[in-house]
């Protein structure tokens, strides 16, 4: 590495000299016939501005060598702090102090803001982070680390920025709130959601088999094509939620929110509760007897 660097430097000073030659001496090849019809004045004064517009020209790409070779290393340099950061942030993810794992979250949001290439690997990072954050045990309430990390992972699931098939396999965050979340293929199989908010969500072809969405607001959400396979949508709010092509294999409806519109084309013998809701058993007023 030492050698390359003294033939670098011999290069340059070798190139150097080479310019300098040639601004001193091709004014003086090139216009030898005319400096000779001049007076000696006349003549340095000629040779003086010739050497002047040869060095301009010979400058200007010397300039945009110089030029290209500091933004490479400029991008070189964020490149180095960008991964210094990413490294930080994961070294804070893994504290045993929650507020630090805040603070993990946080730069890491930052970092995918300032620094749009990091931002697939960001919301991978935290999406590995509140599965294994969640692997083990309950949480009667959710930590402010995971509130956090689902917070900063929601921003980042919006229709310009999202992230196909993320993998959020066996997540357990009942309550959590993921509105209009894009999480298109999404892998959220056996995922407890219990109570969450997913109202608008874009979660066409996502996995949800066997997955607890008790309670769940999925109001306006797009679930085309996903799989429901022995889910369980008790009590889950449906209204304006698009469920074309969706599997509902074993799936259980149980009270839950599904307007007839809804349920059209959906496999209802293969459903638990899909044969009908309260709203469409619900007798109409002017149906009722007198008093």
């Amino acid at each position: 590495m030492r050698i390359r660097a003294v033939l670098l430097a011999i290069g340059v000073i070798a190139g150097a000299a080479v310019l300098l030659y040639l601004i001193y001496r091709l004014p003086n090849l090139l216009a030898e016939d005319r400096f000779r019809e001049l007076g000696p004045k006349d003549r340095l004064d000629a040779t003086a501005a010739l050497r002047t517009q040869f060095a301009a020209l010979i400058g200007t790409p010397i300039a945009l060598v110089a030029l290209l070779y500091t933004a490479r290393k400029f991008l070189l340099d964020r490149d180095k702090q960008d991964i210094d950061r990413f490294s930080t942030a994961v070294a804070h993810l893994a504290a045993d102090d929650p507020v630090t794992r805040s603070g993990g979250i946080f730069a890491l949001q930052r970092l995918m803001e300032d620094a749009p290439r990091e931002r697939e690997r960001g919301r991978r990072l935290l999406a590995r982070y509140l599965q294994q954050r969640t692997a083990n045990g309950e949480f009667t309430s959710a930590p402010g680390d995971l509130v956090d990390a689902v917070a900063v992972l929601r921003s980042q699931l919006t229709s310009r920025h999202r992230t196909l098939g993320l993998d959020l396999t066996a997540v357990r965050l009942p309550a959590a709130d993921f509105g209009d979340a894009r999480l298109p293929g999404a892998l959220l199989s056996r995922a407890d959601l219990t109570g969450a908010r997913l109202r608008g969500g874009d979660l066409r072809e996502a996995d949800l088999s066997a997955a607890n969405l008790t309670g769940a607001d999925l109001r306006d959400c797009d679930l085309t094509g996903a799989s429901l396979r022995g889910a369980r949508l008790n009590d889950a709010q449906l209204s304006g939620a698009r469920l074309a092509g969706a599997d509902v294999t074993g799936a259980v409806f149980t009270g839950a929110d599904l307007p007839a519109a809804a349920r059209r084309g959906l496999a209802a013998g293969e459903a638990i509760g899909l044969g009908s809701s309260p709203a469409d058993t619900q007798t109409p007023a002017a149906a009722l007897p007198d008093a």
